[in-house]
């Protein structure tokens, strides 16, 4: 009998269902199997989801869609989008070299990591909707994974990884400027003295620099914030953008301790929650072959990442209950009078129109949100708390500007540069001089997914320059393509010394794309869920960048988990303790 090899998806995915439960303990009073249907049909649909409104059609809206009515096909889904669906994720092919090879350029976000519940939420996603043999992967002994390098102070530093063994490690450690005083740093954090039980919350500049050094904070963790939030860690909340570690210390008063401690009582029973045990379990009901995630550290999409959002258009659009009004921008969200739905404002084509619906899930900024919190009748009168209002009208949000590349092949047959590796971030310590474009990393694309380039393409070299985030926050007018194009050449000349012409380029200039979580803005949201809840009496219900982090996978776990609790809202806020095997 012929047995067919398993795919490269096939492997990726078996590496994810490896883990076993080996006890649940409930933390309320009733015991928990270690087999619940994860996001089932819903049955008898509770009032809340008979009708539900989506307002957002990027990511998580369209996730969020793709959820609810696979898992009740009773329930009618209705989303709203003013725009184009998928959000900030764009892909488009360019032809190059007189058509003989189209290369790929991104727009959004480009790459996926598998790591974590997140990555699992997002690659069962994917095996969902039938994309598995577009998936291309990067090897974990890949260059593009085993190279990430930072521009300290004047010139391109790689960073140790994983692969290069332990002497090669420390050897680094010892030797790099760069990494100065990384190994006593760690080896001290253990005597540093725990925060005041009154600091609720600090900014991730001051919790590096407390917990271990300032130079860290400032050379290495501002540059991987450049590349995660394109913020500034001395703005970016640490109860928020690093909760686990922040909530280790409140604990424990060390890092280095509560990780010890992990070790030493792994086997001990550590608390969940219910949803995050009911996605969970979807990998343990029937689980692929169990190998090949340790070999893969990022992956695409043979197409280019915007195969994610068109595959759920398309698949949404397949579906008997399912409406996507496109072109429909919602201005206003108010309680029915009855108090047993929502009435939702939008405008489209057809002109203004008035929907009633059940319940709503909105998946676009808080910011964005708050000014749909209206009477139509009196836009200018809040339903909520004006003080709450105005906090979020202006909430902290960047702009990136995405500069796309592309080189022909050199006559010499020489590589463009001599860095192999997936690119380089910029820290803040980078002089003025050397940065006054205000770059925040520059992509080695052509090295990241290779096969996503066809034809005489692959032989060409693409690079993706990212600039702005916090250091544009002032600024009142942005640079036009071809000025974009003149201050990324300008950064690769500084940097990497190339002074080719590309002959293809491309500019995006995303304005506000990445919300900015501050210090002290977890309270703010707390509050706003709180008013949510008392003026909408459960029925609308929020999801997205604003209220879970940046990436693509965040967006993918945050629409998991908000129909989970419009569907089981009585396991919304219930947990328990798993104890795992080995």
């Amino acid at each position: 009998m012929f047995v067919s090899p398993k795919r490269p998806f096939e492997k990726l995915l078996g590496g994810l269902y490896t883990t076993k439960f080996c006890q649940l303990l409930s933390y309320r009073r009733y015991y928990v199997t270690a087999h619940l249907p994860v996001l089932p049909d819903a049955g008898a649909v509770s009032p809340g989801a008979q009708d539900v409104a989506i307002i957002g059609g990027g990511i998580t809206g369209l996730a969020s869609a793709w959820y609810l009515a696979k898992a009740s096909p009773s329930t009618q889904v209705v989303l709203y989008e003013s725009g184009s669906l998928g959000g900030w994720i764009r892909s488009e092919y360019v032809d190059v070299e007189d058509g003989r090879g189209k290369a790929l350029f991104e727009y959004g976000p480009r790459t996926l990591r598998p790591a974590g519940v997140n990555g699992r939420a997002t690659l069962d996603l994917i095996q969902e909707l039938g994309l598995s043999s577009e998936v291309v992967f990067t090897p974990k002994d890949a260059p593009a994974a085993r190279n990430r390098y930072i521009f300290y102070p004047d010139s391109i530093v790689r960073l140790p990884s994983p692969t290069d063994g332990i002497y090669s490690i420390l050897q680094d450690l010892l030797t790099k400027p760069l990494l100065s005083g990384v190994l006593s740093s760690l080896a001290l954090e253990y005597f540093k003295p725990k925060r005041h039980d009154s600091v609720l919350d600090e900014s991730v500049g001051s919790f590096i620099s407390r917990r271990f050094s300032p130079q860290i904070a400032d050379n290495i963790v501002s540059a991987v914030f450049h590349g995660i939030y394109a913020g500034d860690i001395y703005s970016l909340s640490a109860k928020t953008v690093l909760k686990q570690l922040y909530e280790l210390e409140g604990r424990r008063g060390s890092l280095a301790e509560a990780f010890l401690e992990k070790i030493i009582n792994r086997r001990e029973p550590s608390l969940i929650p219910m949803s995050e045990l009911d996605l969970r379990d979807s990998y343990l009901s029937s689980p692929p072959p169990a190998e090949g995630l340790q070999k893969s550290s990022i992956y695409g999409f043979r197409r280019g990442i915007q195969a994610l959002p068109l595959q759920l258009e398309k698949k949404l659009k397949a579906m008997p209950n399912v409406k996507i009004r496109k072109g429909t921008g919602v201005f206003s969200i108010v309680p029915s009078g009855d108090g047993k739905g929502i009435i939702i404002e939008a405008k489209g084509e057809h002109g203004v129109e008035s929907n009633h619906h059940s319940s709503a899930i909105c998946t676009v900024s808080s910011r964005q949100l708050v000014k749909m919190l209206v009477e139509p009748s009196e836009p200018s009168k809040s339903l909520i708390l004006e003080s709450l209002a105005s906090y979020f009208e202006l909430a902290p949000s960047v702009t990136v500007a995405v500069i796309n590349l592309y080189f022909p092949p050199s006559p010499s047959g020489l590589p463009l540069h001599p860095y192999e590796g997936f690119g380089y971030l910029l820290p803040r310590t980078v002089p003025f001089e050397l940065n006054p474009e205000r770059a925040l990393g520059v992509l080695f694309s052509s090295d990241a997914l290779p096969d996503q380039d066809i034809g005489a393409a692959q032989k060409g070299t693409k690079m993706t320059i990212m600039m702005g985030g916090h250091w544009w926050n002032e600024w009142t007018s942005f640079p036009d393509e071809e000025e974009a194009v003149l201050m990324a050449r300008r950064t690769l000349a500084r940097h990497l010394n190339i002074t080719d012409v590309p002959t293809h380029s491309r500019v995006t200039i995303q304005r506000d794309c990445i919300p900015q979580p501050e210090v002290g803005g977890w309270w703010q949201l707390k509050t706003l869920a709180d008013e949510l809840a008392k003026v909408y009496k459960g029925r609308l219900r929020v999801a997205g960048t604003s209220y879970s982090g940046p990436g693509v996978n965040d967006c993918v776990r945050s629409a998991w988990d908000v129909v989970h609790s419009l569907l089981h809202p009585d396991r919304a806020n219930d947990y328990v303790a798993v104890r795992r095997k080995g």
